[in-house]
């Protein structure tokens, strides 16, 4: 089955340079999921990160018991669409934000009602990439993540580091995500604001 037949069909989608398949939460079995634990059995995932060889196992085992607890993003070759570049995996969940946090997320228009106890958000659980996919396939298919929790209308996408050298040379000086306010935020997790500022501050 070519992946591209999966994506899912709506809204106007973000431009992408990858071939996408998306799995939902759930019962995943037949023929197509045993193609998927062959693709995800011979995926690589890159080095020097463990949170990649976790990730690998988290998704192999869950296809392995046929059932998904979360939508899971898979990332092929355009050009070769049984070549496995990646994955991510995302979950809903809802936050209580941080005064000191609030006008960052509503500049961007990503807080609609700053007075919510709660806003809705979205966890980046697993991200992994093919020791030998392109360079920048990694953001790729991070700025989608961003896209995805923007569509959802969530206030942030929020990352809880495999490990504090993960957190600290992957997510915040690669891809410049905060960590949560000491004292003020309710999550313990690294976020990124998600949507475009209207105007010059972030």
């Amino acid at each position: 089955m070519n992946p591209q037949a999966e994506t899912k069909p709506g809204t106007e989608e973000r431009e992408r340079v990858f071939g996408l398949a998306v799995l939902e939460p759930g019962p995943l079995g037949g023929d197509y999921g045993r193609q998927i634990l062959e693709w995800v059995e011979a995926f690589e995932p890159l080095e020097p990160f463990e949170a990649g060889k976790k990730a690998k196992l988290w998704l192999q085992t869950n296809l392995e018991t046929e059932n998904l607890p979360h939508r899971t993003y898979l990332v092929f070759d355009d050009e070769d669409p049984d070549r496995l570049f990646g994955f991510f995996v995302l979950d809903s969940l809802e936050v209580q934000v941080s005064a000191s946090d609030v006008p960052i997320m509503q500049v961007r228009r990503a807080i609609k009602d700053p007075a919510a106890p709660t806003q809705p958000a979205t966890k980046l659980v697993w991200i992994t990439r093919h020791r030998d996919s392109p360079a920048g396939i990694g953001a790729e298919m991070f700025e989608y993540a961003l896209y995805v929790a923007e569509e959802a209308g969530s206030c942030a996408l929020m990352v809880d580091a495999f490990d504090q050298t993960t957190a600290e040379e992957l997510w915040i000086k690669r891809f410049d995500l905060r960590e949560p306010r000491e004292g003020a935020s309710e999550w313990s997790c690294l976020w990124h604001a998600v949507g475009q500022p209207d105007q010059t501050f972030c």
